[in-house]
């Protein structure tokens, strides 16, 4: 019975299967793949540390732009702007 059989195919028969009806070429399409994959990973670590650190410096620019506007600046007038 062929259901019966294909019922009992493992992990590794599966992964035996893929591996026959990829052609040798393929190997390096893999290895393609991967170098990329990697690549986009590490890009989008970078991204992220950015999008952080962009935050932290918005963050600090409404600090000094409230703390300017809470003290006058000594070099005005009075009635200057």
């Amino acid at each position: 019975d062929v259901s019966v059989a294909a019922g009992h195919t493992d992990r590794s028969g599966l992964g035996s299967v893929l591996r026959d009806l990829v052609k040798p070429g393929d190997e390096n399409l893999r290895e393609m793949n991967k170098k990329l994959q990697n690549m986009l990973e590490e890009q989008l670590t970078k991204n992220m540390h950015l999008h952080k650190d962009i935050e932290v410096l918005s963050q600090e620019i409404v600090r000094l732009s409230k703390e300017c506007v809470g003290s006058p600046d000594p070099d005005l007038e009075p009635g200057e702007a």
